[in-house]
């Protein structure tokens, strides 16, 4: 009876292993997605940001050739505000497809860089006979996978918000469970 019950654990055991990389397989296969269509997105605001580019300078070169040329005070007021106006909507749009460029490029970045995460954790798992190494592989590839993380595209310099605390919580609560269900 003893021998059914341990060759029952490790059948268990097993198909929870193969659960696992399975989803994570699956979740690399997610992220690989998901940066393919951010880089679509890239490619088509870095276009937008290009054409913006030219039209505003276009129109601030044509606007500082061609002096305003009014008889009173007033006219000569409503055609340099509205040279103004025309030269900032212009601008506010290339800043706008710039913004937009960075963004999608620091989400196809963060994207790439789960799914290279996700990847490899099966080869660190396979390198691995302990079940605790494993543990600790499989915590550090979700922290690798779904924490956030600068990429210089994002304009700021910190790591983002480490999820250290709720690795360190699984951590403690993994050998526990698997205590509970050895008794």
């Amino acid at each position: 009876m003893k021998d059914v019950q341990d060759q029952a654990d490790r059948a268990l055991a097993a198909i929870k292993s193969q659960a696992a990389e399975a989803g994570v397989s699956q979740n690399a296969h997610i992220f690989e997605n998901a940066a393919k269509a951010e880089s679509g997105v890239a490619i088509a605001w870095l276009i937008s940001t290009s054409v913006a580019a030219i039209v505003t300078l276009g129109i601030t070169i044509y606007f500082a050739s061609r002096p305003a040329q009014s008889d009173s005070m007033p006219s000569a007021v409503q055609v340099i505000f509205s040279r103004v106006l025309v030269v900032s909507v212009s601008f506010f749009v290339l800043v706008l497809c710039s913004k937009n460029y960075r963004a999608s490029k620091h989400n196809q970045t963060l994207n790439q860089h789960r799914a290279n995460a996700l990847k490899t954790f099966k080869a660190f798992v396979e390198g691995s006979e302990e079940q605790t190494v494993r543990d600790a592989v499989l915590l550090h590839a979700a922290q690798a996978a779904f924490s956030p993380r600068s990429t210089g595209f994002d304009g700021s310099d910190s790591d983002g918000q480490q999820i250290q605390p709720v690795v360190e919580v699984i951590g403690k609560a993994l050998p526990a469970i698997a205590r509970s269900q050895s008794s």
